[in-house]
């Protein structure tokens, strides 16, 4: 083998074997999650994969700080009541069954999801969903599981929907591209996620488990206190 193709090899060899290093550490959760991918990062620089300046170039992309700034918006309407009172609507709105809930619970979501990162909106309608389910006596799976899909089928409508978007669209600008518009994949993303929902609620009633956690159907001032579980043998 020549010394040129040894040379090559080994980054990638090293990259396989951190990206290997990352999946375990994030499935078995041996550390919070900012922790590790923060470790990874110094790992990459103290191997040589990435240089110093490489990496600083990376805080200068205008992607990372969206995403960022898109948290801090989340935060501001969960800490402001901004939550409570789309909650509030939301229950007043979904009056029917569970399809109607659906209805207007995905709806809401895919709407929000649009204009805010993924992470930040199922964040924020996560504590409205768990409402929703104890006022309607539903489980909280038949909610929480197209709060998700909801999420991912309304950030598809718009640039700064998800994270990825803003990514690409960065990508294409480092390549002389064009970068894209805040509406551009919306003739694709809407009907997408109008058909999306329609499915939701065609079929999640029936195919959607019936899970719910012991946390889900407390109130809040319950979940203050604590619970504890006890198995009693028959």
């Amino acid at each position: 083998m020549e010394p040129g193709a040894m040379a090559l090899s080994l980054p990638i060899i090293l990259t396989l074997l951190l990206i290997v290093v990352t999946l375990y550490a994030f499935l078995k959760e041996v550390a919070p999650a900012d922790l590790i991918a923060l470790t990874i990062l110094c790992a990459t620089v103290l191997l040589g994969l990435v240089d110093s300046k490489g990496v600083l170039d990376v805080f200068k992309n205008e992607a990372p700080l969206t995403i960022g700034a898109l948290f801090i918006i989340g935060t501001a309407l969960e800490k402001s009541g901004g939550v409570r009172q789309i909650s509030g609507i939301i229950q007043k709105l979904a009056g029917g069954g569970l399809r109607s809930t659906l209805l207007v619970f995905c709806g809401a979501t895919m709407f929000f999801s649009a204009f805010m990162n993924n992470t930040a909106i199922v964040a924020i309608m996560l504590p409205v969903a768990l409402g929703l389910a104890r006022s309607k006596d539903t489980p909280a799976s038949k909610l929480l599981i197209p709060l998700s899909y909801a999420s991912i089928l309304g950030g598809c409508c718009t640039l700064i929907g998800t994270s990825t978007n803003i990514v690409v669209s960065g990508a294409l600008k480092n390549y002389g591209l064009p970068a894209m518009q805040m509406f551009e994949i919306a003739w694709i993303g809407i009907p997408l996620s109008i058909v999306g929902l329609l499915y939701l609620i065609a079929f999640g009633p029936k195919l959607l488990p019936n899970r719910s956690s012991v946390i889900g159907v407390l109130d809040d001032k319950q979940r203050s206190t604590p619970l504890f579980h006890i198995l009693v043998d028959k």
